[in-house]
């Protein structure tokens, strides 16, 4: 989900303001772009507004990716579920892990550290209390397992165990991960401490 909605703006303006940075404002952008290019080449089920063919060379994909990419990010949109969006959050901007643009944005996470007690009540409740958020991520989704959440709290400190060591490897999804916008929001919904 974005931070702004409903207003017409260049999704270049868009992508800065919910704490993406464009790769054409890196100094080094043609590594940027080549990094990008290998990633877009290997992936076949990301939105993408360019077509390649695996025959095609990373540095050719790269040089389309960034003409394409300068358009792209003039064009007006009042909508962050607008394709073209979704295209620019994974291919115009610097690869970056959703983690660190959610600390760019102010948010901070409940201790994941499997031997912490930090935020334990945090945890316990959430985890207890997971059934009543209906239309909301789910937790059983997140660990791909039903019978671990059973109402059965003698279980509990290995249920938390099991979803910090998820939500590690979920905030480490990067943003071009075909996945992507959905880790983002089971992070925000599941393992953000503090929103800003």
């Amino acid at each position: 989900m974005g931070l702004f909605w409903n207003k017409q703006i260049r999704v270049g303006k868009r992508l800065r303001k919910e704490g993406f940075k464009l790769v054409k404002r890196v100094f080094n952008q043609d590594k940027v772009w080549e990094e990008i290019a290998e990633v877009y080449r290997k992936q076949e089920h990301n939105p993408k507004f360019i077509k390649t063919e695996n025959r095609l060379v990373d540095r050719y994909i790269s040089i389309k990716l960034k003409k394409k990419s300068r358009k792209i990010l003039k064009i007006k949109c009042d909508d962050v579920s607008n394709e073209v969006y979704i295209q620019a959050k994974k291919w115009c901007v610097v690869p970056h892990r959703i983690k660190e643009r959610a600390k760019k944005l102010g948010f901070s996470f409940l201790n994941m550290e499997e031997n912490s007690d930090e935020d334990h009540e945090i945890w316990e409740m959430r985890i207890v209390n997971y059934r009543f958020f209906k239309g909301e991520i789910n937790l059983e989704n997140i660990i791909g397992s039903t019978s671990i959440f059973k109402y059965d709290n003698s279980i509990l400190e290995r249920k938390i165990s099991i979803v910090k060591k998820t939500a590690k490897e979920i905030i480490n999804k990067m943003n071009y991960d075909e996945d992507s916008e959905e880790a983002w929001n089971t992070m925000v919904r599941w393992f953000v401490k503090e929103r800003p």
